[in-house]
């Protein structure tokens, strides 16, 4: 049952935002958290609980939280998949 519950879990990331504070260098935040299931679909939800979506791709949320301000870009970054080789 173990085995199976990972391979079926859904993926989980992280949407981050990123900026440029001079001389080239970045700083950034984690502004949302997701999950991508299986058909393509995910859920993203804020990391101050306010916005939630229901989104076609995971993809969309870096629409969503890359074109507030002007500078600010976003991403998407994956968390690693758990090690199925302890299940």
């Amino acid at each position: 049952m173990r085995a199976m519950v990972l391979d079926l879990a859904p993926r989980q990331f992280a949407v981050v935002q990123t900026w440029e504070v001079g001389d080239g260098e970045q700083d950034g935040c984690v502004a949302a958290w997701g999950v991508a299931y299986e058909d393509g679909s995910a859920e993203v939800v804020s990391t101050d609980g306010v916005r939630r979506f229901g989104l076609a791709s995971p993809e969309r949320a870096v629409r969503w939280f890359g074109v507030k301000k002007e500078g600010v870009a976003a991403r998407l970054v994956w968390l690693a998949a758990p090690d199925r080789t302890t299940a």
